[in-house]
Protein backbone atom coordinates (compact mmCIF):
# COMPACT_ATOMS: atom_id res chain seq x y z
CA UNK A 1 0.00 0.00 0.00
CA UNK A 2 1.38 3.37 -1.01
CA UNK A 3 1.63 6.11 0.82
CA UNK A 4 -1.27 8.27 -0.57
CA UNK A 5 -3.69 4.75 -0.46
CA UNK A 6 -2.56 4.89 3.94
CA UNK A 7 -3.66 8.33 4.12
CA UNK A 8 -6.89 7.89 1.79
CA UNK A 9 -7.56 5.01 4.64
CA UNK A 10 -7.14 7.21 7.17
CA UNK A 11 -9.42 9.92 6.19
CA UNK A 12 -12.07 7.09 5.96
CA UNK A 13 -11.63 6.15 9.04
CA UNK A 14 -11.42 9.43 10.77
CA UNK A 15 -14.69 10.15 8.86
CA UNK A 16 -16.39 7.17 10.02
CA UNK A 17 -14.88 7.60 14.03
CA UNK A 18 -16.87 10.94 13.59
CA UNK A 19 -19.92 9.67 11.52
CA UNK A 20 -20.35 7.75 14.42
CA UNK A 21 -19.83 9.71 17.31
CA UNK A 22 -22.34 12.36 15.60
CA UNK A 23 -24.85 9.03 15.35
CA UNK A 24 -24.06 8.21 19.07
CA UNK A 25 -24.54 12.00 20.10
CA UNK A 26 -27.87 13.11 18.14
CA UNK A 27 -29.13 9.52 19.78
CA UNK A 28 -28.32 10.39 23.09
CA UNK A 29 -29.58 14.08 22.76
CA UNK A 30 -33.50 12.67 21.33
CA UNK A 31 -33.43 9.65 24.17
CA UNK A 32 -32.08 12.46 26.67
CA UNK A 33 -34.92 14.88 25.77
CA UNK A 34 -37.74 11.80 25.90
CA UNK A 35 -36.58 10.48 29.54
CA UNK A 36 -36.05 14.24 31.08
CA UNK A 37 -39.56 15.93 29.27
CA UNK A 38 -41.64 17.74 31.66
CA UNK A 39 -45.54 18.87 31.41
CA UNK A 40 -46.40 21.57 28.48
CA UNK A 41 -42.88 20.95 26.46
CA UNK A 42 -40.73 21.69 29.66
CA UNK A 43 -37.45 19.71 30.09
CA UNK A 44 -35.43 19.32 33.25
CA UNK A 45 -33.25 22.01 33.62
CA UNK A 46 -30.43 20.04 34.13
CA UNK A 47 -30.60 18.38 31.04
CA UNK A 48 -31.61 21.05 29.35
CA UNK A 49 -27.57 22.24 30.34
CA UNK A 50 -26.69 18.94 29.51
CA UNK A 51 -28.33 19.28 26.12
CA UNK A 52 -26.66 22.39 25.25
CA UNK A 53 -23.17 20.76 26.20
CA UNK A 54 -23.96 17.97 23.89
CA UNK A 55 -25.27 20.47 20.85
CA UNK A 56 -21.84 22.19 21.35
CA UNK A 57 -19.70 19.16 21.16
CA UNK A 58 -21.73 18.19 18.07
CA UNK A 59 -21.08 21.68 16.32
CA UNK A 60 -17.63 21.84 16.83
CA UNK A 61 -16.80 18.23 15.86
CA UNK A 62 -18.58 19.22 12.52
CA UNK A 63 -16.78 22.25 12.73
CA UNK A 64 -13.53 20.21 12.98
CA UNK A 65 -14.81 18.14 10.36
CA UNK A 66 -15.19 20.37 7.75
CA UNK A 67 -11.98 22.08 8.37
CA UNK A 68 -9.87 19.21 9.11
CA UNK A 69 -10.62 16.62 7.56
CA UNK A 70 -12.53 17.41 4.41
CA UNK A 71 -10.45 17.93 0.85
CA UNK A 72 -11.03 20.80 -1.15
CA UNK A 73 -14.68 19.42 -2.63
CA UNK A 74 -15.80 18.19 0.20
CA UNK A 75 -14.69 21.73 1.85
CA UNK A 76 -16.64 23.88 -1.12
CA UNK A 77 -19.76 21.29 -1.16
CA UNK A 78 -19.78 22.20 2.84
CA UNK A 79 -19.35 26.39 2.39
CA UNK A 80 -22.18 26.82 -0.18
CA UNK A 81 -24.36 24.31 1.74
CA UNK A 82 -23.93 27.02 4.75
CA UNK A 83 -24.36 29.98 1.80
CA UNK A 84 -27.84 28.19 1.20
CA UNK A 85 -29.10 27.64 4.40
CA UNK A 86 -28.03 31.25 5.57
CA UNK A 87 -29.84 32.96 2.72
CA UNK A 88 -32.96 30.63 3.39
CA UNK A 89 -32.99 32.07 7.26
CA UNK A 90 -32.46 35.13 5.77
CA UNK A 91 -35.09 35.27 3.46
CA UNK A 92 -38.17 33.52 5.05
CA UNK A 93 -37.24 35.04 8.69
CA UNK A 94 -37.77 38.79 8.26
CA UNK A 95 -40.50 37.64 5.60
CA UNK A 96 -42.89 36.07 8.12
CA UNK A 97 -42.09 38.39 11.36
CA UNK A 98 -42.88 41.57 9.21
CA UNK A 99 -46.28 39.46 8.04
CA UNK A 100 -46.87 38.86 11.99
CA UNK A 101 -46.33 42.05 12.98
CA UNK A 102 -48.94 43.29 10.11
CA UNK A 103 -51.14 40.65 11.31
CA UNK A 104 -51.19 38.10 8.36
CA UNK A 105 -49.79 35.30 9.50
CA UNK A 106 -49.23 33.69 13.23
CA UNK A 107 -45.99 34.32 15.28
CA UNK A 108 -42.83 33.22 13.50
CA UNK A 109 -41.98 29.31 14.75
CA UNK A 110 -38.33 28.91 16.27
CA UNK A 111 -38.57 25.25 15.76
CA UNK A 112 -39.78 25.47 12.03
CA UNK A 113 -37.06 28.48 11.04
CA UNK A 114 -34.81 26.13 12.51
CA UNK A 115 -36.10 23.09 10.45
CA UNK A 116 -36.18 25.60 7.32
CA UNK A 117 -32.57 26.47 7.55
CA UNK A 118 -31.48 22.53 7.98
CA UNK A 119 -33.41 21.19 5.01
CA UNK A 120 -31.91 24.00 2.81
CA UNK A 121 -28.24 23.67 4.11
CA UNK A 122 -28.73 19.84 3.81
CA UNK A 123 -30.04 19.60 0.53
CA UNK A 124 -27.85 21.74 -0.71
CA UNK A 125 -24.57 19.79 0.73
CA UNK A 126 -26.53 16.68 -1.02
CA UNK A 127 -26.83 18.33 -4.27
CA UNK A 128 -23.55 19.73 -4.28
CA UNK A 129 -21.75 16.37 -3.28
CA UNK A 130 -23.74 13.74 -5.23
CA UNK A 131 -24.69 15.22 -8.57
Amino acid sequence: MGEGERAEAVRKRRTAILFAASMVVGVAMVVGTAIFKQGHGRIAPGWAIAFVGLYLLAVFGSWRFACRVSDEVELRANVGALATGGTAYALVYPSWYFLWRGGLVPEPSHEALFVIAFVATMSAYLWKRFR
